[in-house]
């Protein structure tokens, strides 16, 4: 029987990526966190949960309307998800190194929204071992490679730090710029503007 294993960058990223959410955690919350009363097992989970319905209204699930799917946009809604997902393995102070390989039977179908609520499902279990893995296959899905994940991962973890020292978390319009667009908007547009600067120079 055919397994997706998550790959060793994959691994690595994952324990980077957990002492990099602990050291944001503290900066945000301060270093009890885990203490915090806004700050519960129920909550995360829902946050989880929230991303990933954001990565399939990105994705355009609604075949009633005639929106374009956004691919770049679901792959920030997938870096929100790591987000709370990391929280949740620090909340709980779980040991996820051990991240398995997942069943090619269980995903059936390699589809962003087919993935997405294989992703939810192993949320609402608790089978964390599985997101490692799920994440990467959504990743490659979506067009994107693990590098852009990764960078994109540091980048939106920076801008949640100026976020809060800017009031965002009692003032929810600090996310706007000054002509209207959400500061996500122009971390994507910088992003991939620099990512197609990196490809041009590598065909040099």
């Amino acid at each position: 029987m055919p397994w997706i294993k998550p790959s060793s960058a994959m691994l690595s990223f994952l324990e980077e990526s957990l002492i990099h959410q602990e050291k944001v955690q503290q900066h945000l919350l301060g270093s009890d966190w885990r203490r915090d009363p806004r700050v519960s097992s129920d909550r995360i989970v829902i946050a989880q949960l929230d991303e990933l319905m954001e990565m399939a209204n990105a994705i355009s699930y609604k075949w009633w309307t005639s929106q374009e799917p956004s691919y770049r946009m679901a792959l920030l809604e997938l870096v929100d998800f790591w987000h709370f997902y990391l929280i949740d393995m620090l909340y709980h102070q779980t040991k996820p190194y051990i991240a398995r390989p997942v069943c090619e039977a269980y995903i059936k179908r390699r589809e962003p929204l087919h993935l997405i609520i294989r992703t939810a499902e192993a949320v609402l279990r608790w089978h964390y071992v599985a997101i490692p893995a799920l994440t990467e296959t959504l990743i490659s899905v979506l067009g994107f490679k693990l590098s852009d994940f990764t960078e994109l991962y540091f980048s939106k973890a920076q801008l949640n730090v100026e976020r809060k020292n800017k009031g965002y978390d009692t003032d929810v319009s600090k996310k706007f710029l000054a002509d209207g667009r959400e500061d996500n908007e122009e971390l994507l547009q910088q992003f991939f503007s620099r990512r197609t600067n990196d490809e041009r120079q590598n065909d040099y």
